[in-house]
């Protein structure tokens, strides 16, 4: 019989944090990476990709339920618990539902929950290549962090896709091709605020803005595994 020989080849041996190296389980089954289906709404069930972040697991794309009487009929009478959905012609887009903060606390599918401020600042010190997770820089208000906004505009499956907001009187803004998402997390000066991320969809924006905002704006939300 005659004998195979083979040249030597070159191992690569990368070195990763622990945290990368973990695989996070899904309530619905599956893994962390999967797709998860949202079937609280029979009419609308929705399929969702998920990013593992950290040590998180992340929606990587915006919520589009519209479910508990959300329909955007109560939007100007001062509950902050309404919703509005528009359905786009882009099919990259499909529907966007912009929550009020107060809707946005339970509109997360079961075993998922809105970030709060602090989930946020894991995420942005878990993606930039400069300000780990703990940075004083994450505390601050404004664009924050050293390329946190690009990353996830081009690196991550995050589908970071511009699309404003709505106003307290029930208007579209498009605010320079940003897009908005509300945390979980109140302001301690005001509690009619609350406070949120956004980042400019622009080449030169490489951070992620931080600020508090009043809780009757529509923002987009994002859902975080509460595990």
């Amino acid at each position: 019989m005659r004998k195979k020989s083979f040249k030597s080849s070159e191992v690569k041996v990368y070195e990763m944090d622990e945290e990368d190296c973990e695989i996070i389980f899904l309530p619905s089954g599956g893994v962390c990476g999967d797709n998860i289906i949202d079937d609280r709404d029979s009419e609308n069930i929705e399929t969702y990709k998920t990013v593992k972040i950290g040590d998180q697991c992340w929606f990587a794309e915006n919520l589009r339920y519209t479910g508990s009487g959300c329909s955007g009929d109560n939007w100007t009478d001062g509950s902050y618990n309404d919703c509005i959905a528009f359905d786009e012609e882009d099919e990259e887009l499909e529907k966007i539902v912009y929550y009020q903060w107060g809707a946005a606390q339970t509109a997360c599918p079961p075993g998922w929950r809105l970030p709060s401020d602090s989930d946020w600042k894991y995420l942005e010190g878990s993606i930039d290549t400069k300000y780990g997770v703990g940075d004083a820089i994450w505390d601050q208000t404004g664009i924050r962090g050293y390329n946190i906004g690009s990353k996830l505009r081009t690196e991550y499956p995050f589908f970071v896709i511009p699309v404003g907001y709505i106003t307290p009187a029930e208007e579209p803004q498009e605010q320079l091709a940003r897009i908005f998402w509300w945390t979980s997390s109140e302001s301690t000066d005001d509690t009619t605020e609350a406070w949120y991320r956004s980042i400019e969809y622009v080449s030169h924006s490489m951070g992620i803005y931080r600020d508090e905002a009043v809780k009757a704006n529509g923002y987009t939300i994002r859902c975080v595994l509460d595990n």
